[in-house]
Order: C-alpha cells, then sequence, then structure tokens
C-alpha cells in the first residue's frame, strides 16, 4: 500500500475514531475481539482499538493475522506496550489460501480489512477469502473494510515517483536476494524502478528496468542465462493497484442496502455528485424516499431542494423537517403539497400557525397521509383550533402534538364538538393540555388505542358542554402525567373511558389519595378488569399526622398487588425526610426516564429497593451531595440532566457521575442549574467525547481566572477534540464570555443563546464575521428574550455590513432566528 494511503488512513481514524468503535459495537457493551487481516503497523488501528476499549469494561482480544510470525511478534510486542490491558492472540496463517479459523467468542467479533489491501487480491481472491470469514460470523458481528476511491491515474503515478528513490533501493535489495541466494549477477546498480498504468486492467504495474545490455547467470544452472536490453521484470508484490476492486464494481442492489442504513441527505452529499452513475442510483429508484430537513445551512438545503425534493416528490414516504424556515419553502408555492401523493408521514417542528392554516386544506387530500406530528413555533394559549383542524384530517391514524405554553398563563380548554370525530388511534399531546376538556377529547376519538399526554394540568375553567361519553372499546394503553389533578377527578374519568385499558402509566403531584392502595384494588377490580400492566410515580409530601409515609405505601404488599405481579418501591428526596418521597413501580416495565437521588441510600431507608434499570436512556440527577455508597449503574443512558450543583466529598464531579452513567456514550447534556461554575463543565466535557448537544441554563464564571483556564492543557483538549454541534445557552451572555463559549466548541452549527441587549450588535458581528475562523461551520442562530425591534436593527446591521449575503430571518414568540 502507497504511503500517502497510511496516512490518509491514520487521519481517518484519528478524526473518526469514536464513530467507528460505537458504530462496531453496537449493543455489546461486555466483550469485543477485532481480527486485522494482513496486520502489520500498529499506529493506525490502535487509535481504533483504543476507542473500542475505552468503551467497554471487560478486556479487549485483539487478533492480528499475517503470513509472517516476524512481523507479529512485533506487533504483538508493539500492542501490548501501548495499550497494556489488551489480550493479543496472534495467528500466522495465509487467509487467502488457507481457511483462518477465529477463536469462538462470546461477544461481538470485527474483522478489519484496512490499508486498502483487498486490492493486492483478484476479486475471485477477495470473494474466496470473505466467504470464509463470513462462515465463521455470528448476527451482530462486523467487517471494517477499507477500499481506496476512484483517483485519476496521474495523482497515483505521481506517488510511485519518489525523490529519495526509495523503490529502487527496495527492488535493489530484492535482486541482491536472488543473487545471494539463487547465485544471479544481476548488476543491481543498472536497474531503476518504473510505474506504469495498465488502462486496461486500471492499475498501477511496478516495473524495474535494466538501463544497459547485461548477461545475467545463475550459477545453479549454466544453461539458464538472461540477456538484457531493455527487459522488464514485474514486482509482484506491488503490481496490483487500488482498483483490482472498485467500489464502483458493487451491485445496484448492494449499495441500495447500504442506502438503507444511512440518512437520505447524507448519500446525497457523498454519492450524488461522484459521477452519472450514482447520480442515477439517487434519482431513477422507485424505492421510497425519507427525508429528513434538520441541521443544514441554507445553500445546501437549496442543493438539495433542487436536486432531491422536487423531482423525487412522489417519491417521498416521510418528510421531516425541524427548521421553521422550511415549510414555507416547501409548501407555500400553490398546490405543490398536493403532488407528495406518496407521502404518509408528516414531522413539521417549529412551524408557524400561520403557515399550517395555509397547507390544512391540501393536506385533506393527500391519499396515503396517516401521520402527523405538529409542534408549532408559537405560544399555544388555547388548543381548539389545532385540534380541530387535526381531526378534520379523516385518514390520521397516528398524531403527534408538542405544544408550547406559557407556564403562567392560564390553559383554555380546547372547545371540540360532536362534528370533530377523529379516527386517531394513537395520540400523543407532549406539553400541557386541561384536565376539563379530556372528556370531550375522549369522546371524539372512538377508535383510539394509544393515548399520552406530558401534563394534564387543572386550567379552573369548566367544560361549557360535556360530550355523550361511551367506553372506548379499543383503548389499550394510557400514559398521563397528572398536574394538581386530585384522585377523585382522575378516578371519574377513569371509570368513564378507561375499562378496556391494559396498560396504565401515570405520574402524579402532592394528592397523598393516590397512595390509599384500598381504593386502588377496588378501583382497578370493577373498573379495569383488563389492566395487566400498573405503572405508578407519585412525589408527595404527608400531612395527616396519624400515618407516616411508610404506613402508607407498605398497604401496596397486600395478596392483590402480589398477584397481580404489580411490585413498587420508593425513595426519599434531598431533603432527607421520612415523611415525604417518591412512590413508584419498579422497572420492570421498561422505564425510561428516571430520577436520581443519592440520598435514597440505606443510611435514611432501608426500604428502598434496587431496580434493574437497563431500560433507562435520560438520568436526571437532582441531588445536593454525592456520595461513594452502592448506587444505581443506568448503563444505557444517552441523556443526562443535571438539577443541582451537587457536592461532592473527595472525588471531581465527573468521577461521581461515572458510578451513575457511562460518561463516554452521552449524546446530550443538560444543566439546568444556575451555580454550576464553567470550570466543572470543561472538566466534565473532558470525559463526554461523544456528545452533540449542550444545554446550559446559567454560567458561572469565575471572573480571577478566565484567561488561566483558557490556556489549560484541559481547555485546549476540549476545544479540540469535542463534537457538539447543539448548544443552547439560556443565560444572557456578554461579548466576552461569547467569544470564550465560542472558542471552546469551533464544531458549532446551532446556537440558541440569551444576550446582553446593550452588546447584541457587538456578538452578533462576531458570530457573523467572514474572517472569524471558529464560527465557520455555524449557520443557524437563535437569539431568545429579545424585543421584536432587534429584528428590525439586526437586519439593518447584516445588509449594511454585508455580513450575509442570502440568509432568512422572523421572530417567534420573543425569540429571533436566523438561518444562513
Amino acid at each position: 500500500m502507497h504511503h500517502s494511503c497510511s496516512r490518509r488512513e491514520q487521519q481517518i481514524f484519528e478524526t473518526n475514531a469514536e464513530d467507528i468503535a460505537a458504530q462496531a459495537q453496537g449493543a455489546c457493551k461486555n466483550q469485543h475481539q477485532v481480527a486485522q487481516l494482513g496486520a502489520g503497523i500498529a499506529d493506525r488501528v490502535a487509535i481504533l482499538l483504543n476507542a473500542i476499549a475505552q468503551r467497554q469494561t471487560e478486556p479487549l482480544y485483539y487478533i492480528p493475522v499475517n503470513v509472517s510470525s516476524t512481523a507479529l511478534d512485533m506487533t504483538k510486542t508493539t500492542m501490548q506496550s501501548r495499550m497494556p490491558g489488551i489480550f493479543v492472540i496472534p495467528k500466522t496463517v495465509n487467509y487467502v489460501t488457507e481457511k483462518l479459523e477465529l477463536p469462538n467468542f462470546i461477544g461481538r467479533t470485527l474483522v478489519m480489512c484496512i490499508g486498502a489491501s483487498i486490492d493486492n487480491f483478484s476479486r475471485e481472491e477477495a470473494a474466496m477469502m470473505f466467504e470464509k470469514i463470513c462462515h465463521q460470523l455470528q448476527a451482530g458481528d462486523g467487517i471494517l473494510l477499507g477500499i481506496d476511491m476512484f483517483k485519476d491515474p496521474a495523482i497515483i503515478l505521481s506517488g510511485y515517483c519518489d525523490t529519495n528513490r526509495l523503490h529502487d533501493k527496495f527492488h535493489g535489495n530484492f535482486l541482491r536476494r536472488l543473487n545471494r541466494e539463487f547465485g544471479y549477477n544481476f548488476d543491481v546498480d543498472q536497474f531503476r524502478h518504473q510505474a506504469i498504468w495498465n488502462e486496461r486492467e486500471s492499475r498501477v504495474e511496478l516495473v524495474i528496468e535494466s538501463s544497459c545490455s547485461q548477461r545475467v547467470q545463475c550459477n545453479h544452472n549454466i544453461e539458464k542465462n538472461i540477456d538484457f536490453i531493455t527487459v522488464s521484470i514485474i514486482d509482484i508484490n506491488e503490481s496490483a493497484s487500488a482498483y483490482r476492486c472498485l467500489l464502483e464494481d458493487l451491485s445496484n442492489e448492494i449499495f441500495y442496502e447500504i442506502f438503507d442504513h444511512l440518512d437520505n441527505y447524507h448519500i446525497y452529499k457523498g454519492f450524488f455528485h461522484l459521477n452519472r452513475r450514482f447520480k442515477k442510483l439517487m434519482m431513477n429508484s422507485n424505492l421510497p424516499m425519507t427525508i429528513n430537513i434538520s441541521t443544514m445551512s441554507k445553500s445546501n438545503f437549496e442543493n438539495y431542494y433542487n436536486d432531491i425534493l422536487i423531482p423525487n416528490k412522489r417519491r417521498i414516504n416521510t418528510l421531516r423537517s425541524s427548521n421553521p424556515f422550511v415549510a414555507d419553502i416547501l409548501f407555500l408555492p400553490p398546490r405543490l403539497l398536493l403532488e407528495f401523493i406518496h407521502l404518509e408521514t408528516l414531522i413539521l417542528d417549529k412551524i408557524k400557525m400561520k403557515t399550517f392554516d395555509k397547507i390544512f386544506v391540501e393536506l385533506m387530500f393527500l391519499p396515503k397521509l396517516h401521520s402527523l406530528t405538529i409542534s408549532p413555533g408559537e405560544y399555544v394559549q388555547s388548543s381548539s383550533h389545532l385540534f380541530s383542524s387535526i381531526f378534520s384530517l379523516h385518514k390520521l391514524k397516528y398524531c403527534k402534538i408538542i405544544i408550547q405554553t406559557k407556564v403562567s398563563e392560564t390553559m383554555f380548554p380546547a372547545y371540540l364538538s360532536e362534528y370533530d370525530e377523529s379516527p386517531i388511534e394513537y395520540l400523543i399531546i407532549d406539553g400541557r393540555f386541561p384536565f376539563e376538556s379530556l372528556n370531550n377529547l375522549l369522546s371524539c376519538l372512538p377508535r383510539l388505542r394509544h393515548l399520552s399526554i406530558s401534563t394534564l394540568v387543572k386550567s379552573g375553567f369548566e367544560e361549557r358542554r360535556e360530550l355523550p361519553s361511551t367506553k372506548l372499546k379499543y383503548l389499550k394503553y394510557i400514559s398521563l402525567n397528572l398536574d394538581y389533578v386530585r384522585f377523585d377527578q382522575f378516578e371519574k374519568i377513569l371509570k368513564t373511558f378507561f375499562h378496556y385499558v391494559e396498560i396504565l402509566r401515570i405520574a402524579t403531584l402532592f394528592d397523598e389519595a393516590y397512595l390509599n392502595a384500598k381504593r386502588w384494588e377496588e378501583l382497578l377490580s370493577i373498573h379495569m378488569p383488563c389492566l395487566r400492566i400498573f405503572d405508578m410515580n407519585h412525589c408527595d409530601s404527608i400531612r395527616n399526622n396519624s400515618l407516616t409515609y411508610h404506613d402508607l405505601i407498605d398497604q401496596f404488599n397486600s395478596s392483590f398487588w402480589i398477584s397481580k405481579q404489580w411490585f413498587f418501591t420508593h425513595q426519599h428526596d434531598w431533603q432527607q425526610s421520612l415523611e415525604s418521597g417518591m412512590f413508584y413501580s419498579t422497572n420492570r416495565y421498561r422505564r425510561q426516564d428516571y430520577t436520581f437521588y443519592w440520598e435514597l441510600a440505606d443510611k435514611i431507608c432501608p426500604h428502598a429497593e434496587e431496580n434493574n434499570l437497563n431500560s433507562v436512556k435520560h438520568v436526571h440527577v437532582c441531588s445536593k451531595r454525592a456520595n461513594k455508597s452502592c448506587v444505581n449503574y443506568f448503563p444505557n443512558a444517552t441523556q443526562l440532566s443535571i438539577k443541582r450543583y451537587f457536592e461532592t466529598l473527595d472525588d471531581s464531579i465527573s468521577t461521581s457521575l461515572s458510578r451513575i452513567v457511562p460518561l463516554q456514550q452521552l449524546t446530550k447534556l443538560v444543566i439546568e442549574c444556575y451555580n454550576f461554575p464553567w470550570e466543572e463543565i470543561v472538566k466534565l466535557l473532558c470525559f463526554t467525547p461523544n456528545l452533540d448537544a449542550l444545554k446550559l441554563d446559567f454560567i458561572k464564571f469565575n471572573e480571577n481566572n478566565i484567561n488561566l483556564m483558557t490556556k489549560s492543557k484541559t481547555y485546549q483538549y476540549v476545544s479540540n477534540t469535542n463534537k457538539i454541534k447543539n448548544l443552547d445557552v439560556r443565560h444572557a451572555c456578554s461579548y466576552e464570555r461569547m467569544r470564550l463559549i465560542i472558542n471552546l466548541f469551533p464544531k458549532l452549527e446551532y446556537l440558541k443563546t440569551g444576550v446582553n441587549r446593550k452588546e447584541i450588535v457587538q456578538i452578533v458581528r462576531f458570530l457573523l464575521s467572514k474572517s472569524n475562523n471558529e464560527t465557520q461551520n455555524l449557520f443557524f442562530l437563535c437569539i431568545s428574550e429579545i424585543p421584536k425591534i432587534c429584528l428590525k436593527e439586526l437586519n439593518f446591521l447584516i445588509k449594511l455590513e454585508n455580513l450575509l449575503g442570502d440568509y432568512f430571518i422572523t421572530f417567534i414568540n420573543r425569540d429571533l432566528y436566523l438561518w444562513w
């Protein structure tokens, strides 16, 4: 393999080792074995092995494979010195002509054929080799293959014309060995190396040429004389170039299988402009297309829109947009939406209600639209109009509505009538919905199977007219988060609508009646006879002095609950009071969110039980103080929210958190407290290399050591290695603090932040400056909580100073959005 290819491969591993390790590892976190075909220099593979080793708790097994035992001994020595915890099991075998026996392994196996070494084999040899290997792999195992992409022959040939004459020296050694071992008498100094491009075979052939006439004799065979005039000898070891096995030789069917695992935009960026074949591959297919318009610049979107979206609008079956500007571009041209005849799923995030009202009529005529997710960009105080519109879509089966409201404002009822009956079977409301409207909502959904409401709030308004209610015979799943809704109010709804429900999940607050086990027994036995899963989470403090918290929750240990296999546990909150706490079902029902307190330790309460927490994806840490006691561990968590800045004893914050979650696995971190120091955030980011999104409520700076901190190795390391593309800072940042933040996150694409009103012009000028390399990846800015006059001011600034050429700007809910 050519040295430039080696250097490029090293760069690929240095940049993408964590991503490759994550893909290779999948759900297997415990054990891994990696076999490398043609193992040699350990520099490149050590980067990847180290990334895999860091993601698992068990030792890593590395199996280098080569025909040379000497090379394998060197590899083993090098790897064990660099990675002391690794087990190296070398195998000396010709894996092309002989069968490579991989060790039996409980875990996941990754076979690597990198360095474009596959190009040294014929297609038949490569196929035979991989067939032997694939027979030994199991479901979940993988192959990492390095293939050189097509290049101009002139570029390839230039790589073999080295000024240091390394190839001449290499081939000279080859001839000297012939002289020594077989008795030839080559005049080595008269031979020169030459690289020739074989157009027919699409490969480089390396030859050595005699620059003068010479007769070569062999001492072992006096008759074996060779007369050289200008005779060339092909060097078999390097004659096969990177084009014995072209990526383009793969069939269309294989490419379509590959495309199934990639985002359509990534396929477009990676393949569309390579050549005509790949362009036709994308454009001439009849396969359904999924379009996800999330993070991309305005210019990239316009190219994607013209090249892919519009020409393929009849193929698109799923369309998602999380950009507040995109819906206007996509749907406002008259009747364009009607041409999306195969559209089945539509997801619109941050859409203006004005835009939704304009496209609503056209949505009614889409023949296959059965799934809608909508998140209005504006605050919704009354949802009547929104629900009435959605319920008019008579082919809809699935609907998710994400509602933003001002918490301080009263939520008006959603007035629905008998004319709003809908065929929706799955309804998810993410946001505040008035409890007073629940009766009428359910009365409009006779085919409902699944209902989830994240916050069912008591508004204080009464429904003007309750619709006739009926038992919903298809309704099997209910998940409700009740906000100050009394048990007797909820009980009425349960008796009316939940007779056929099989799964009930509820979260409640501050009404101790929910802890009345006898009342629950009677209610569930009579009115919910089909119930299989009862999952309750209740937070409360007990005001009745005659009963303690434990007296109440112990009633859930009767034979009724045991016979149903419904078990519960509890923990006390950070106040360490035995008269208050959180009571909840054990984790047999695959809970994905978990609120964690260090203070649940058995010092306080011996009744608390541990849970199986493998299903938890999002952990909320609410403690004020960490400890080293045995606590729950969440092995599959990918999101972490820190509600309070907690004290540690003699450990760092990252060490304390690592006892709860695998930090290197996190993709999103939310810090919701006002006193979390900036220095501690930076230190924590050292241990969360795979974060894509970071949200901070407030940043607490230490003015005395800011300059010292920015020069520290920790700060520089985080700045150079973090992958954060999405940053949300609620804190109103000054110009100097904004510079500090941007310097730490050079890969930012999306920034939402508060700003100092007096410095807004200076901050925007800095963020949009063409000479600012630190913001070269940024293309979306949201400035929150500013007056609307700033829209006019910043628009004028951008045009006056020519900060951007092509951009969109708008104002929604006291937030200014800018996209370029």
